[in-house]
């Protein structure tokens, strides 16, 4: 996995795509941003019950748009709601390093904005639990380049690293690897597609799913992880349903 959306990954309180393990989630474009993601957003949604909060920092001219495509808790589906770190539009970057942790870098100058927020499905009749979490990163750069470099990136990081941890975080993203993604109807360039496993709050290895678009000079990305008897084929459908909701938004604006 990666580490450009390690704020989904962390939803869990785990680890993988623009985030950090539960007490840091943030977006991060770069090298690999679903991974970073996906962490952020799965350690955030570890801590339901918590007042949302939204991260600002330095932004660039990218910013809106990114804003503008990155998912609301209501446009993933009936239930949803903000996760504690709801969103971070900062431009910040992760790297894999050579022993596969994610490692804060400085990001490229040619990303101008990103947009990172994170969500949870509460279980029916207990809000301070999580049937699922998710993420949906956008990263916009100024070439269409620099948006295939994130993608590719991370279709590298995945084949490098079938395991992957968050700078000192012991709980490690396992089972890394690239799926097929067939059928998606969204207006997109290039897609990759990832899944993984991330241990949850049941004790339990549970199944997410990561995915990347391009579509010119912004990055689409989307993570979802499943607990409580979550399917993969479940997972599969929230971030495939994430990503085809943001293509149909970029195509608009």
């Amino acid at each position: 996995m990666t580490c450009a959306l390690l704020p989904a990954l962390l939803l869990t309180s785990c680890s993988s795509g623009t985030s950090t393990a539960s007490s840091t989630a943030s977006s991060s474009p770069s090298p690999s941003p679903a991974t970073a993601t996906a962490t952020a957003t799965a350690t955030a949604a570890a801590t339901p019950t918590a007042a949302p909060t939204t991260i600002k920092g330095k932004e660039g001219p990218g910013s809106a748009l990114a804003a503008a495509v990155a998912l609301t808790p209501a446009e993933w589906g009936d239930g949803y709601k903000s996760s504690e770190y709801a969103e971070d539009g900062r431009l910040l970057s992760y790297k894999l390093d050579a022993s596969c942790k994610y490692q804060l870098v400085t990001p490229p100058p040619s990303l101008t904005g990103q947009m990172a927020r994170n969500v949870y499905l509460p279980v029916a009749g207990d809000a301070t639990k999580s049937l699922a979490s998710a993420n949906t990163t956008v990263a916009v750069f100024t070439t269409p380049a620099g948006a295939l470099n994130y993608l590719t990136s991370a279709r590298a990081d995945t084949k490098r690293c079938p395991i992957s941890y968050f700078q000192d975080a012991d709980v490690a993203n396992k089972a890394i690897h690239e799926i097929p993604f067939d059928g998606f109807t969204g207006t997109v360039d290039a897609v990759y597609a990832e899944e993984g496993q991330q241990e949850g709050d049941n004790g339990l290895m549970n199944p997410y799913i990561y995915l990347i678009a391009t579509k010119g000079s912004v990055v689409l990305s989307s993570f979802a992880y499943g607990q409580t008897g979550q399917t993969e084929a479940q997972t599969e459908a929230r971030a495939r349903h994430a990503l085809t909701v943001m293509a149909a938004k970029l195509s608009r604006q």
